[in-house]
């Protein structure tokens, strides 16, 4: 009885028989010769078979059946990256074809039901999940990106695009750069020209929010009248008086500023201040001698 392949099971080609027809076909599509395949159709006879990812029915004696025990664990829906050491031509083939990266994450598609090939978004073709690891996702920060952040693009989003942009500008793929303009979904970066997307960019450093300065009292506490932290100038001056000449010192700066209210200073501020000097008189009589 001949070989007797069933849809699901996984096949690979006899070396003997990888032929010029056998290369042809892997090449068309973009596979290598010693690639792994799923049975997809199985004829009647049972002599031929169809195969996910390539034309043509093939005769089930020039495959030979491939034992695998384990199971990947990948689902649907998984984020995933090429391992370094499955970085092929072929795999570089086929992400140039479609204007990815080699090292960029992908969402797996779908999954064979026999678990061992996947599709994976954005690239034609079944790969193995054995040659890809899992992306652990990162917990979702609520912070939007905003004019001014400091951003530079995220480990495994380097686009061919992205690259060349870099390059053409003279920065390097993983610089650092500065937000010009940005909403929920894209993003303009000073540095380079072109229309971003936001979800491919880490936060290196907010914008530094201004902080307003406290304002100096210049009616009751001028700082340009602060001698020390814990004395004013209006104390020394009490000091140097007794009680009645500090009293018309007071009356005298009253009535000068009442005088030049709004020539020098704003007619608001002025006023108060003459205002204040019944209070400054009250509050550092003490300190005057006798």
């Amino acid at each position: 009885m001949g070989i007797i392949f069933k849809v699901g099971d996984v096949v690979i080609r006899s070396i003997h028989s990888r032929d010029k027809f056998w290369r042809q076909a892997c090449e068309k599509k973009l596979h290598g010769m010693a690639d792994k395949f799923t049975v997809e159709a199985v004829s009647s006879s049972g002599r031929l078979v169809s195969l996910k990812g390539l034309e043509g029915n093939w005769a089930t004696h020039r495959f030979t059946k491939v034992c695998i025990q384990v199971r990947t664990s990948t689902q649907v829906g998984d984020t995933v990256i090429r391992n370094r050491d499955s970085l092929d031509r072929t795999w570089e083939r086929e992400c140039k074809k479609y204007g990815k990266d080699v090292n960029q994450q992908f969402k797996v598609t779908s999954i064979s039901e026999s678990g061992l090939l996947m599709e994976v978004e954005g690239l034609s073709g079944n790969w193995y999940p054995s040659k890809f690891t899992k992306v652990e996702e990162k917990p979702t920060v609520n912070y939007q990106i905003k004019a001014g952040d400091t951003v530079t693009r995220t480990s495994g989003k380097y686009s061919i695009g992205w690259v060349d942009s870099c390059r053409a500008n003279g920065f390097v793929k993983d610089a650092l750069f500065t937000v010009q303009e940005s909403d929920t979904h894209n993003l303009l970066l000073k540095e380079l020209n072109g229309l971003w997307d936001t979800d491919d960019f880490t936060v290196v450093q907010k914008r530094r929010e201004s902080i307003p300065m406290p304002q100096a009292d210049m009616v009751n506490h001028p700082k340009h009248y602060q001698v020390f932290p814990d004395l004013e100038a209006i104390e020394i001056i009490a000091r140097s008086m007794t009680e009645e000449m500090f009293r018309g010192y007071c009356l005298g700066n009253a009535l000068k500023y009442r005088l030049r209210a709004g020539k020098k200073d704003d007619v608001k501020q002025d006023l108060a201040k003459a205002e204040t000097y019944a209070r400054i008189f009250e509050e550092n009589k003490k300190y005057c001698h006798k």
